[in-house]
């Protein structure tokens, strides 16, 4: 799971998929901008994420976990001292994400993922080269299991699910991994 969403709807399903054994992974979003810090910051992430993936667990990767999390304003903070406003900052935290789930991707051959947020979901699925998505599983209203067509004969195929951040139950993204609606 890549979460790009500040909503308390996406930060109770994070805490609900760690309570569950996922490894919950903070993406450094003030390194991660920083031109001097980012590719370390990348590496680090998409290194944490390969460790916590190759003992099994599921992860979920997440900029901020609810509206208050105080690494909202430190990103904004550290992007205003780089001369970005909101929107350009809000773009490219969700092109690093999607250059993460891509390599994250890439790097195990998982055929199967989770984006929450809405602008994350349209910059990581640019990304990742989807250029159409066939749904597979309703899972919450918005928020179907897709199989997603790629530019990309390795991605090509991947089941996705794109999410608004104010979309679906607690399990949610148990939902997407399993592939079925669980509660």
């Amino acid at each position: 799971v890549m979460s790009g969403s500040a909503s308390p709807v996406t930060a109770a399903q994070i805490d609900w998929a760690v309570v569950h054994g996922y490894a919950g992974l903070r993406l450094d979003t003030v390194q991660l901008l920083n031109p001097e810090t980012g590719a370390d910051a990348m590496e680090k992430s998409v290194r944490d994420a390969l460790t916590a993936l190759a003992t099994g667990r599921s992860v979920v990767l997440y900029t901020a976990h609810g509206p208050d999390d105080p690494a909202i304003s430190a990103t904004r903070d550290a992007a205003q001292r780089q001369g970005l406003g909101a929107t350009a900052t809000g773009r490219r935290v969700a092109e690093i994400q999607g250059q993460i789930l891509r390599r994250l991707l890439d790097e195990t051959g998982l055929r199967r993922a989770c984006v929450a947020g809405g602008d994350s979901s349209g910059h990581a699925a640019r990304k990742l080269g989807i250029i159409a998505l066939e749904v597979l599983i309703p899972i919450a209203p918005g928020s179907p299991l897709c199989r997603a067509t790629t530019d990309t004969r390795t991605l090509d195929g991947l089941q996705i699910a794109l999410k608004g951040g104010q979309v679906g139950k607690e399990d949610f993204f148990e939902s997407i991994r399993r592939g079925i609606a669980v509660a």
